[in-house]
């Protein structure tokens, strides 16, 4: 089920959406985001978001900024494969690991 939908959610991306922001080309905001971007500090950390795959391509999820404001520090993680990923990446990390994860309200 989750490769059908995002298999759909790609070619919505194809037909006219920016495969960064997900936004319509015409609204893209990739530009002003990475501008903004570049007077902020880099991250001290590596930064993984892991977004369900029924956010996935959704232009109200702002879980995508992340990678766009820091490109050598955030990669985006498509959830339930990049769950995996993550917990792998958490075993090699530093003590240090810090989960944020929305919750009710």
């Amino acid at each position: 089920t989750a490769w059908r939908i995002l298999a759909g959610k790609q070619k919505s991306l194809d037909a006219g959406r920016c495969s960064a922001c997900w936004l319509w080309r015409a609204f893209c905001i990739c530009e002003r985001v990475r501008a903004s971007a570049r007077c902020a500090a880099r991250f001290e950390a590596d930064v993984y978001v892991l977004v369900h795959y029924k956010e996935y391509a959704r232009a109200s999820n702002t879980a995508k900024l992340l990678p766009l404001i820091a490109p050598d520090d955030a990669q985006l993680l498509i959830y339930p494969d990049g769950l995996e990923t993550l917990l792998r990446l958490a075993d090699q990390a530093s003590p240090l690991l810090l989960l944020l994860w929305p919750g009710p309200g």
